[in-house]
């Protein structure tokens, strides 16, 4: 036979889910690797904090050029 595999994501929280596994054959069905967990969250490198202050000062520097 066939062995087929199936991988089902969510992007969002779920409250439930209901799969259904059927054949018209004596084939058997198998689970395996079945996680539940919490992503964390991805933190903002330092390197976007030192971008962002950047920005900002050539933002101010170009303001301050302008009342010039």
């Amino acid at each position: 036979g066939n062995i087929n595999f199936v991988r089902i994501l969510f992007d969002d929280f779920v409250h439930g889910a209901k799969v259904t596994l059927t054949s018209n054959l004596n084939d058997g069905f198998g689970i395996d690797d079945v996680t539940v967990a919490r992503v964390a969250p991805v933190p903002l490198p330092g390197a976007g904090l030192l971008l962002m202050g950047g920005l900002a000062g050539f933002g101010v520097f170009r303001r301050r050029r302008a009342a010039v």
